[in-house]
């Protein structure tokens, strides 16, 4: 009983130990987005007479010209189940510890959205979202129209309720993958293969481009510096 006790003590002290790294890593290290640039250029995107097709197109449009490397070419919209919420994910930027995405209910659905390992910002384009706090009584709740914004905090937890044909520009920092296994536990279990395989291979793509512009900066700074040229 004791070695179990002890194993287990273990365990839980090296499971602290790398979720404090990983914070701090999180805390410390530098990201391509800016969330200031991202929620204004998402604010003057949004559409109070709903069109979500003008709202996207304006903020890729905004954010394609400010960070022209960083955001995501010819990207598509996929199906996932974000918790309880069946939406439309289109991906603009995709990392191990960053992200920026909208999200889209067609419908309208009401739920909640899962563990996120991260703290996201998002801004309404279209439609409405309103959240319920974990409490007693339902007046606990917020409304956020287009151009509001509203955060969602590292393993925090709310109902969210969308009204049909919003849509949400969302940007966040942290683990991304620990969020990504619950849409691939759900596509899983949904039966729904393809659209998992082409959003992995969106994430994929997305990192592969990341880093291999990361590598192009370092070897032209090296190059430069044994040279006496100055970089590209």
């Amino acid at each position: 009983m004791g070695f179990l006790f002890t194993r287990l003590t273990r365990y839980i002290l090296v499971a602290y130990i790398l979720y404090a790294a990983a914070n701090w890593v999180l805390r410390t290290k530098s990201y391509e987005i800016s969330p200031k640039q991202f929620k204004t250029f998402a604010a003057q995107a949004a559409e109070p007479n709903g069109d979500p097709r003008a709202a996207v197109n304006k903020l890729v449009s905004s954010l394609a010209k400010t960070y022209p490397v960083t955001i995501l070419r010819n990207a598509e919209w996929h199906p996932v189940q974000l918790g309880n919420h069946d939406v439309q994910l289109y991906p603009l930027y995709l990392t191990f510890t960053e992200f920026a995405v909208v999200i889209a209910s067609p419908a309208g659905s009401t739920g909640r959205i899962g563990f996120q390992w991260s703290n996201t910002s998002c801004t309404v384009l279209t439609g409405s979202v309103t959240r319920f706090r974990d409490a007693a009584v339902l007046e606990n709740s917020e409304t956020t129209k287009p151009k509001g914004n509203f955060r969602h905090g590292q393993f925090e937890s709310f109902v969210y309720s969308l009204e049909p044909t919003t849509t949400i520009a969302c940007y966040g920092r942290g683990i991304v993958p620990v969020s990504g296994l619950w849409i691939t536990t759900s596509s899983i279990a949904r039966g729904e293969p393809i659209s998992l395989a082409k959003l992995s291979s969106t994430y994929i793509q997305s990192i592969y481009h990341q880093w291999s512009m990361y590598l192009f900066q370092i070897f032209n700074h090296y190059k430069a510096r044994a040279t006496g040229k100055p970089e590209l």
